[in-house]
């Protein structure tokens, strides 16, 4: 099979079989295509806070806050609590279009016992990045359900 195009510049990418995507893959899938354009998964709820970037040698460290409420994750019972597990997948585009490798965490979540099921669960992580502007995305993905939601920042680094 041969596929041609008719627009000038452009480059036909294929490949010879098809395997399904595991939903690691898919999760980082997610976190580049927000990066590229208004995609958002909202089945869990996410917010970003971003401290200050500290200059490290050649990069700057920039500590982002995410905060979801407890019921978008499915909790297990842990001897006096609950437990939840997600996967938090991180990356960043400057202004030429330039991204990061997506970097996964796996996010721990403990509740205990009692604790109202609208209890905020914060998580933070540490993005290396360079000076200049930076689109941040945060995808993450419940371990159980599989559901995922997306939060966006833009953010001066310098």
């Amino acid at each position: 099979m041969k596929v041609e195009v008719s627009r000038p510049g452009m480059t036909v990418r294929a490949r010879r079989g098809y395997a399904a995507r595991s939903g690691e893959q898919r999760a980082r899938d997610v976190t580049q295509a927000a990066l590229r354009t208004n995609v958002e998964y909202r089945g869990i709820p996410v917010t970003l806070r971003l401290a200050p970037a500290r200059k490290e040698k050649k990069y700057y460290s920039l500590p982002i806050s995410m905060t979801l409420p407890a019921s978008a994750l499915t909790f297990t019972p842990q001897g006096e609590g609950s437990q939840a597990k997600a996967d938090v997948f991180v990356g960043a585009m400057d202004d030429s279009g330039n991204t990061s490798d997506i970097g996964r965490e796996e996010a721990v979540f403990n509740l205990p016992k009692g604790a109202p099921a609208q209890a905020a669960l914060t998580y933070v992580v540490t993005l290396q990045t360079r000076k200049g502007n930076q689109r941040i995305v945060v995808n993450v993905q419940d371990r159980v359900s599989g559901r995922m939601g997306t939060a966006k920042a833009d953010v001066r680094v310098e």
